[in-house]
């Protein structure tokens, strides 16, 4: 098969992903409030460090179950709901300016629809103004990333906080409808304290999750912020949205972005990075002993670098090191440590304190 429509179709099973800058926001909530967050997301995203690029995507699946896992270790069924009343449209960067930037509600919905693919893909995101009683939808398309409760009260409960932020803070939708079903141990508490939230009456095991709407709160005028930015904001947001092919100078360079991308979170095998790049396994593996190196050595130099940034901190336990950096327990990457440098972590660390 031609390396063109290998890599065509990698892309067709391309899992959904969702900006990490919304995880990043809600994880910035969640320590604010105490939450301890980091084994959390060791486990379910795969690393607890921050993200240096606001515009990263990760694994949409890994961000749900991230919510669902929160929800139970913080025995809270009504964290989602809860995270999305304190979201606010400005922590979405370009596309919370441009909703923020709208003069009416029907605009602002219908700017979310176009741009929501550059915060998560797979996911069904529109405005239904037909109806007598409008509906603005939200829907993860994949049937396999379940449950996701947590990710849709968050949601809906996020956009009546954008749409308050508009039409201002006694706005309320007419009714909420969630495609999940009500949860057996869900007490009247609960369901009193998601009608405080949302204020308005919740049904569940709909069709998909939605906010009905009156018809004359989506042409109500509404100040707009930032007007005159918006020619410049959609510029940027059609940049984004744009497919963007990265090129690299040799085999290796290509490597080390996936090991990059992947240490600490997916495989390094030779025959997954091959299939990703488009190559046979001896392919690759030639072509990176004709530039003098192999894919052992990169994952070696990659790890050996977050190993040496990891290690600078006193606090960080071994073995959380060793998850980072794709070791199964602190026994494994003490000895693979060892045979790169000559000396044990422990060993390592005390000799850079004494410096």
């Amino acid at each position: 098969m031609p390396s063109a429509n290998r890599k065509t179709m990698t892309k067709q099973i391309c899992a959904p992903t969702i900006s990490a800058n919304v995880l990043a926001n809600i994880v910035l909530e969640l320590r604010s409030q105490g939450a301890a967050v980091d084994g959390l997301l060791r486990k379910h995203v795969g690393y607890a460090g921050g993200f240096a690029d606001p515009n990263e995507q990760i694994p949409l699946a890994r961000f749900v179950n991230f919510l669902e896992g929160a929800a139970h270790a913080l025995s809270d069924p009504l964290l989602g709901a809860k995270l999305g009343a304190q979201a606010r449209m400005e922590h979405l960067g370009l596309i919370g300016l441009f909703f923020l930037a709208s003069t009416n509600l029907e605009i602002a919905l219908g700017q979310l629809h176009e741009f929501f693919p550059v915060l998560q893909s797979a996911t069904r995101v529109e405005l239904d103004a037909r109806r007598a009683m409008p509906e603005y939808i939200y829907q993860i398309l994949g049937p396999t990333i379940w449950p996701r409760r947590q990710d849709s009260e968050l949601t809906l409960s996020a956009m009546c906080s954008h749409i308050r932020s508009l039409l201002g803070e006694c706005w309320s939708p007419v009714e909420v409808h969630f495609e999940h079903d009500r949860v057996q141990h869900d007490t009247p508490e609960i369901e009193c304290a998601l009608w405080e939230i949302f204020r308005a009456p919740v049904l569940f095991n709909q069709p998909a999750n939605r906010l009905i709407l009156e018809p004359r709160d989506l042409v109500r005028p509404v100040a707009s912020r930032a007007e005159r930015m918006v020619p410049h904001l959609e510029r940027h947001l059609k940049d984004l949205m744009r497919p963007k092919e990265t090129t690299f100078d040799s085999c290796a360079a290509q490597v080390s972005h996936i090991i990059s991308k992947r240490l600490g979170q997916a495989d390094l095998e030779v025959d997954s990075i091959a299939a990703e790049i488009g190559l046979s396994s001896r392919t690759l593996q030639r072509r990176l002993a004709e530039e003098g190196t192999s894919l052992r050595d990169l994952v070696r130099r990659h790890r050996s670098h977050i190993v040496d940034q990891l290690l600078k901190d006193p606090k960080t336990k071994m073995t959380v090191i060793a998850h980072d950096v794709g070791y199964a327990d602190a026994t494994t990457f003490s000895r693979a440590f060892k045979s790169w440098s000559g000396e044990t972590p422990r060993d390592h660390r005390v000799a850079r304190v004494r410096r």
